[in-house]
């Protein structure tokens, strides 16, 4: 029998919900005007109705983000994180 695992909530840390998402990362230093092109191609990419149809019977949600929304997602997510891997006590090794 497997032991008892918390969630992340009764283990202390409330107001956190994890979800897999994906995003489309560019090295830094990229050119802005490049990193927004990118940001438009992919967002008319994800409104068009068959990428959004095969997302949706795969179970994922199309959210497309400006890169500034994007990096306060980000943040945000590492922020969540952060308070995870405090709350448990884990150190980098």
């Amino acid at each position: 029998m497997l032991p008892d695992v918390p969630t992340i909530a009764e283990a202390g840390v409330g107001g956190l919900e994890d979800t897999i998402w994906y995003g489309v990362w560019a090295p830094a230093g990229t050119d802005h005007e490049m990193v927004d092109e990118l940001s438009r191609d992919i967002t008319r990419a994800l409104a068009a109705p068959d990428v959004r149809e095969r997302l949706t019977r795969s179970g994922a949600e199309a959210m497309s983000m400006t890169p500034a929304e994007f990096t306060r997602f980000v943040r945000s997510e590492m922020e969540g994180a952060t308070r995870v891997v405090k709350a448990a006590g884990i150190k980098p090794q």
